[in-house]
Formats: structure tokens, sequence, C-alpha cells
């Protein structure tokens, strides 16, 4: 129960590390 819970858990920081770099991606591809 506490393996799924951190593997939940680590699946929400890739997500969240996705969204906060994406907007870095788009600025480049606006200033190229």
């Amino acid at each position: 129960l506490l393996f799924n819970a951190i593997i939940s858990l680590d699946e929400i920081v890739v997500e969240y590390k996705f969204i906060d770099f994406f907007p870095i991606i788009s600025i480049l591809i606006i200033v190229m």
C-alpha cells in the first residue's frame, strides 16, 4: 500500500516538473 502511494507521488512530481518545464520550452520556441 505504501509502495503504491510512493509510485503515485513520484508520478505527480514528474508531471509537476513537466508542467514547470513546458513554459520554458514554449518561450525558447517563440524566441527562435
